[in-house]
């Protein structure tokens, strides 16, 4: 574990929903099940590296957001599904450090999948619809 505050983890999750929330294993079987039976709605960058802070006062600094889905800078449907795919399948070989990271919940038919990953630059927010 690098440096996850987990009182920043649960203020941002609390910021969208009081459902309960559980820690995501991520597995290629997993991914291989939510992209059978969802596609991706939008998922969101949030950026937390404004050099106006110190190191650890910029995790507390969101200073811009990118929004991705179908129609949002001409992206199609099957081009937004393959970015989220790729996000996915990188952070499950790549990130040697996934514990406390990954963040799942369900709530008004919508699948809901968070990454935190402020302390190395941006954390996610995925929004999944039945497909």
């Amino acid at each position: 574990m690098l440096d996850i505050d987990k009182e920043l983890l649960v203020k941002e999750i609390c910021r969208v929903t009081d459902k309960e929330v559980v820690e995501l294993e991520l597995s290629y079987d997993y991914i291989i099940d939510l992209f059978k039976h969802w596609h991706v709605k939008e998922y969101t960058d949030h950026f937390y590296d404004d050099d106006r802070y110190d190191w650890k006062e910029q995790l507390f600094h969101n200073n811009w957001i990118d929004v991705w889905g179908r129609g949002i800078w001409g992206e199609s449907q099957e081009r937004i599904n393959q970015r989220v795919l790729s996000i996915f399948i990188s952070i499950l070989e790549e990130d040697n450090d996934k514990e406390y990271r990954l963040w799942t919940f369900d709530m008004n038919g919508y699948r809901y999948i968070y990454y935190y990953n402020r302390d190395r630059f941006s954390d996610n927010w995925f929004l999944f619809t039945h497909k």
